[in-house]
Order: C-alpha cells, then sequence, then structure tokens
C-alpha cells in the first residue's frame, strides 16, 4: 500500500473548515492552491495537498477547475463532519480502510498502535515516517467518530440477523460461525464474521440477545474463530437484534 497517499490532508477540524468554506465551483486549481497554502500558513503548497482532497472525494477536477461535491455555504462544524463521513463511506482507498479496520480493531486512535499494525505486515516501514504519513487519516477518522457509527452498527446487525436466519430455524438455535461467515462471503459483503462480531458487539446491551458458544472438538468440526483472545465455533442470537 502508498501509506503516503493522503499525508497532506488537513490536520484538524478548523483546517478543514477553513478550507472548505474558501472554495467554490468553478475556482482554479491555482486559486485552490493558493488557499490552501493561506490556511496552512505557507507562501505556497505542492499539488499534493490539493490533490489528496481530490481524492478523498470532495470535488472533482476538470478543464483546471474544480467541480464540489458539497454546498460551501452550509458548512459548519457539524455539517463538515457529515461531508467527511459521506466522502470516507464512499471511498475506496486501501489505506483508509486498513486504518480504519485498525481503530476499530483496537479501539484507540493512538497512532503508535495503528503504525505498529501495519509495522506487523510490513517490516520494512520506517516507523516514524508512517506516522507522519497516516496522522492525517488518523484525524479524519478521528472528526468523522468512526469508533461510534450508529448507521454502520444498524448495517452490521442487519446483515448477522439476516444471515443467522438464513441457517436457523428460528431464535435461539445454535448456528456454526463458519455457516455464517459462507453466507456472508457468498452475498459479498466486503466483512467477514468476525469484523462484524466486533462491530455488533460494541452496542450497548446487545450481549444479552447474543450468546457465542465454543463447542468442544469431539462435539463439532466447525472452524473456530478468534474475538479478542477468545475462540468460538457457534452463536445463538436469542432475540431479534
Amino acid at each position: 500500500m502508498t501509506w503516503s497517499s493522503f499525508a497532506h490532508l488537513p490536520n484538524n477540524m478548523d483546517e478543514y473548515i477553513n478550507i472548505l468554506t474558501k472554495l467554490h465551483d468553478g475556482m482554479t486549481l491555482a486559486d485552490v492552491d493558493t488557499i490552501i497554502a493561506e490556511v496552512k500558513g505557507k507562501n505556497r503548497v505542492p499539488h499534493h495537498y490539493r490533490s489528496n482532497l481530490c481524492h478523498l472525494g470532495l470535488f472533482g477536477i476538470r478543464d483546471k477547475c474544480i467541480s464540489l461535491n458539497y454546498s460551501p455555504a452550509e458548512v459548519s462544524d457539524e455539517s463538515v463532519k457529515h461531508i467527511l463521513k459521506e466522502c470516507v463511506k464512499k471511498n475506496r482507498s486501501k489505506e483508509i480502510e486498513a486504518i480504519r479496520n485498525i481503530i476499530k480493531k483496537s479501539d484507540s486512535y493512538n497512532l503508535d498502535i495503528i503504525a505498529a499494525e501495519i509495522i506487523k505486515k510490513d517490516p520494512h516501514l520506517e516507523r516514524q515516517n508512517l506516522i507522519r504519513w497516516i496522522r492525517p487519516v488518523v484525524s479524519l477518522l478521528k472528526i468523522t467518530d468512526c469508533l461510534s457509527d450508529v448507521e454502520e452498527k444498524k448495517e452490521y446487525k442487519k446483515c448477522l440477523q439476516n444471515a443467522y436466519l438464513k441457517v436457523a430455524n428460528g431464535y435461539g438455535d445454535a448456528i456454526a460461525l463458519e455457516l455464517i461467515d459462507d453466507i456472508l462471503i457468498r452475498n459479498k459483503s466486503d466483512k467477514n464474521i468476525v469484523e462484524i462480531l466486533q462491530t455488533v458487539l460494541k452496542i450497548p446491551n446487545i450481549k444479552y440477545k447474543i450468546e457465542l458458544l465454543m463447542k468442544p472438538a469431539w462435539a463439532s468440526k466447525c472452524k473456530a474463530y478468534r474475538l479478542n483472545e477468545d475462540l468460538f465455533t457457534h452463536i445463538k442470537l436469542k432475540k431479534e437484534l
């Protein structure tokens, strides 16, 4: 992955607001660069700053002018959060998705933790450079509050329940997690059973509706899945989620 892909995104909410309110449809790329430089307190900035905003999805570029994907007149603290959340949701960057998954798995925006997880898979990366590259992405995901994404939790909850009911005769049946995972794969879900459960189990009081079981080898040959530090082979939904 190219971890420096979004290294020139704004660093905080104030920078996003100050940039987004000053852009308008049809603005030239040179004028966009001037605005970004002013917000950053620099005389000029390279095109990477503008390109990063474009790749995030805030605007498109045609004939050396921009076409906004939002209304600058409606920019506020709350609307910027929504605008950025929609950009993250629609973005197909593997780098953003990987960092987002690490944040959710570790339940933390800590840069050292995130960098350590990335380096586990790519030990040739230099730690300080990596932290500098991913800092703006982590800041973006913190602004959009990806750890408490209500809509995503609802979506995953529905996905889990539908897959369970395709196999079970009704609530209360113990169903192999492996079967649920197979259904998710057939439905072309971009998440596996472990990722979905890690998100769903963070919903308040949901644990009273879900029971995870680890059946012994003599009772089941089903695949075991690791959640946190425990292994489970089956799931039982006690009632509608």
